[in-house]
């Protein structure tokens, strides 16, 4: 599976790429996936969004992640995903610093084993980065 900025999403579900085309996948579909597959370090599910996204999207885009972060982890707490998975909590806000902060400061509060980087600089062009 492979989470696709910029494309559609809703508080139910993201747009993911998979070999067979693109799939909507909701927190608990994801959350089930992950406790079959069983890794060793899963990444809990996270609302990527474009450089180019507005700030009212990139906050819908964090406050959606910290909820399915919540999910991952109380499918831990109650035996969905085996409690030997290491739980990491997205950490996003592209270019706006202040949506960084606050994604990164849920992320620190939530009992998650540790952070993923995400959404800070893999989709923008060098322009935007040098910006």
């Amino acid at each position: 599976l492979n989470l696709q900025t910029g494309m559609p999403a809703s508080d139910g579900w993201v747009t993911m790429q998979t070999p067979g085309g693109q799939l909507k996948v909701t927190a608990d579909e994801y959350v089930k996936f992950v406790g079959s597959a069983a890794p060793d370090v899963a990444v809990c599910l996270s609302d990527e969004v474009s450089a180019d996204s507005s700030d009212k999207r990139v906050k819908k885009s964090i406050d959606r992640s910290a909820e399915w972060t919540s999910k991952c982890l109380a499918a831990r707490e109650a035996g969905v995903i085996p409690a030997s998975t290491l739980l990491l909590a997205p950490v996003l806000g592209g270019i706006f610093e202040r949506e960084r902060s606050k994604s990164a400061a849920d992320a620190a509060l939530s009992a998650a084993d540790g952070y993923a980087i995400s959404g800070l600089g893999g989709w923008e062009s060098p322009a935007q980065r040098a910006s």
